[in-house]
C-alpha cells in the first residue's frame, strides 16, 4: 500500500537562531514520504542561508514580507501532499509526530484534521511547562462550539489537516491580525467535520522574548472579531440559524470587550466608536448602552 505524502509547511522570518533545530526535527521523523516547504518571508538575518544549507532536502521559496499567514498559504500552494502539517520555525517535533497523526487520520476518514498536545520549551530547548498559558481543555470531535469559547489549538505546529479540508476552509486569514490568522482557519475547518485530539506531547512549543504572550489586548479582541466575521461569511445563513445567532452574539460580546479595552487604555474616541458599533448590531441589548453612558464618569475620574 502506497504511503500518503505529507507536506510540511514552515514559514520563516528572522528565525536563524532556531531554524536548523526545527528542520532537523522534521528530517528525524519516522514517517515517510514527506516534503518540506519553507517560505522565507523577507528575512533580514541568516535564515535564507540556513535553508539553502539543506540543499534538495528543503524546498525553499523566497517572498517579500507578508506575514506568517501569507507564507503558509504560499507554501501550501506549492505543495503536493495529501496531508499538510504546519511547523513554526522556532518549534520542534517529536520523531513520531507525523507517523501518529497520519495513522489517526487514516483510521478516522471522517476527521478533517488532528492536533496533539505539547510541552513549552525555552530559548535553550529546556522544557519549562507541559501546558501553555493559552487555551482551554483539549477536546475531540465537532469542536466548533468549543473554539467559539476559547483557543484549543495554541499553535499551528500541533496540527495536521487534510488538504481537501484546508482548501475548503480557504486557507489562513491573511487580512486578520496575526493570532486570528490561525484561529479563523481552525474555526472554519472545525465546521467542516470532526477534529481529533491526541493527548500525547509531540511538539516543543518555544517561548522566547519575541513570541511571548502578554495577555488579552485590543489587538487580541480585534483578531477575535475578524475571525468570527470571516466564519460568518463562510457559512450560509439558512444552514444553521442557531449557529449563525451564536456567532453574531459572540461578535457583539467581543465588540463590547474591545470597547472596554479602549476605554481602559484611555482611548475614549475609539471606545465610543466601538460601543456605537455594538449598539447598531443589537440596539435593544443594554450592555453597550451601559458602557457608553459610563465613559464620562470614568473620564472624570482620570482627570480629577
Amino acid at each position: 500500500m502506497r504511503e500518503s505524502l505529507v507536506s510540511v509547511v514552515i514559514p520563516v522570518f528572522n528565525a536563524s537562531k532556531y531554524l536548523a533545530e526545527a528542520i532537523d526535527s522534521v528530517l528525524a521523523q519516522s514517517y515517510r514520504p514527506i516534503e518540506i516547504i519553507a517560505v522565507d518571508d523577507g528575512s533580514t538575518d541568516d535564515s535564507l542561508a540556513v535553508l539553502r544549507g539543506y540543499g534538495d532536502k528543503v524546498i525553499v521559496i523566497e517572498q517579500p514580507n507578508g506575514g506568517q499567514g501569507v507564507a503558509r498559504n504560499t507554501a501550501v500552494d506549492n505543495s503536493s501532499g495529501e496531508y499538510i502539517a504546519f511547523l513554526d520555525a522556532d518549534d520542534i517535533w517529536d520523531p513520531v509526530k507525523l507517523e501518529k497523526q497520519v495513522a489517526l487520520l487514516e483510521r478516522h476518514p471522517e476527521a478533517v484534521a488532528v492536533y496533539c498536545d505539547h510541552c513549552v520549551i525555552d530559548s535553550n530547548g529546556d522544557v519549562v511547562a507541559t501546558t501553555a498559558a493559552l487555551g482551554g481543555p483539549r477536546v475531540s470531535g465537532r469542536i466548533l462550539n468549543n473554539l467559539l469559547e476559547y483557543s484549543v489549538i495554541v499553535t499551528p505546529s500541533l496540527v495536521m489537516t487534510r488538504r481537501s479540508a484546508f482548501d475548503a476552509a480557504q486557507g489562513f486569514d491573511v487580512e486578520s491580525p496575526r493570532w486570528a490568522e490561525d484561529h479563523g482557519l481552525w474555526l472554519r475547518i472545525s465546521y467542516l467535520g470532526p477534529i481529533i485530539y491526541d493527548i500525547t506531547n509531540l511538539v516543543g512549543y518555544r517561548r522566547h522574548d519575541s513570541n511571548t504572550y502578554n495577555g488579552p489586548s485590543a489587538n487580541f479582541a480585534i483578531g477575535n472579531i475578524c475571525a468570527l466575521k470571516r466564519l460568518l461569511a463562510f457559512l450560509s445563513s439558512d444552514e444553521n440559524p442557531a449557529l449563525i445567532e451564536n456567532i453574531e452574539r459572540k461578535i457583539y460580546i467581543k465588540t463590547i470587550e474591545l470597547a472596554f479595552r479602549y476605554v481602559g487604555n484611555g482611548d475614549w474616541r475609539s471606545g465610543i466608536k466601538t460601543y456605537l458599533r455594538a449598539i447598531r448590531v443589537r440596539p435593544f441589548c443594554n450592555n453597550a448602552w451601559l458602557g457608553l453612558i459610563n465613559i464620562p464618569r470614568l473620564a472624570m475620574k482620570r482627570w480629577v
